[in-house]
C-alpha cells in the first residue's frame, strides 16, 4: 500500500493507478491535493469522499488539475460533496477523452437547468468517452429529463451505456417520466426507482 505524507510536498512521481481519499471535516488545502494529483500521472481511478474546500475556486483548481495532469483517469467518484458551485468545471472535466465512469454526482447538475447543461457534453461534436453516469439525488424533474432524452436523440448517438437516476423528482409527473425513460432506454441502460419525493421532503421537514 502506498502512503503519502500530505505535510511534505512536493511529492515524487508515482505509479498509482487507484486512489481513494477520505477527508476530515473542514476545508482542505487545494494546493496539497493538486500536488498529489500532479505526481500521480498513471491514475485510472479516483474517489474523493467528503472533501470540502475554502472556496469554489479552490475546488475548480482541483478539477482543472485532473483535466490537465491525470490523462489516464477512467473512473471518478465524488461522495458526499457539493459540486454545484463548480458546475462549469465539472462539465469541462467530463469531456476528458479517457474518462468512462462518473459516480455520485450529487448536486453537480442541480435540477433541470443543470441537466440540460450536462447534455451539451454529449453533443454531436463531443469527444467525451463517458459510458457510465450517476446523477441520482439531483432534484431532476420529468420535463427536464424528457428534454435531456430528446437532445440525445437529436444528436443521434448513444451517449453512454449506463445511467443511474435514483431519488429524483420523477414522481411529480409519472406519464412524462415514463416517456423520458422510454426514450433514454433507446440510447442507454437506465436504472431508476419509485422514490416518493413528497414523503422524503415531509420526513426532512419533520427532523428540522
Amino acid at each position: 500500500m502506498a502512503r503519502l505524507n500530505l505535510l511534505s510536498p512536493p511529492y515524487p512521481e508515482n505509479c498509482l493507478e487507484q486512489l481513494e481519499m477520505g477527508f476530515p471535516r473542514g476545508a482542505q488545502p487545494a494546493p496539497l491535493l493538486c500536488s498529489v494529483l500532479k505526481a500521480s500521472g498513471s491514475l485510472q481511478q479516483l474517489s474523493l469522499d467528503s472533501a470540502t474546500f475554502a472556496s469554489p475556486q479552490d475546488f475548480g483548481l482541483v478539477l482543472q488539475t485532473l483535466k490537465e495532469y491525470n490523462l489516464a483517469l477512467k473512473r471518478l467518484s465524488f461522495h458526499d460533496m457539493n459540486l454545484a458551485d463548480c458546475q462549469s468545471e465539472v462539465l469541462f472535466l467530463l469531456q476528458n477523452l479517457t474518462l468512462q465512469e462518473v459516480d455520485k454526482m450529487v448536486v453537480v447538475v442541480g435540477g433541470n437547468a443543470g441537466l440540460l447543461a450536462l447534455a451539451d457534453v454529449f453533443s454531436e461534436d463531443s469527444s467525451s468517452s463517458l459510458c457510465q453516469l450517476d446523477i441520482s439525488s439531483n432534484c431532476i424533474k420529468p420535463d427536464g429529463l424528457l428534454e435531456f432524452a430528446k437532445r440525445l436523440e437529436r444528436w443521434g448517438r448513444g451517449a453512454f451505456g449506463h445511467l443511474r437516476l435514483f431519488q429524483n423528482w420523477l414522481d411529480q409527473d409519472a406519464v412524462t417520466a415514463r416517456e423520458a425513460i422510454r426514450r433514454l432506454r433507446a440510447t442507454c441502460h437506465v436504472v431508476s426507482d419509485s422514490w416518493d419525493s413528497s414523503q422524503a421532503f415531509a420526513d426532512y421537514v419533520s427532523t428540522m
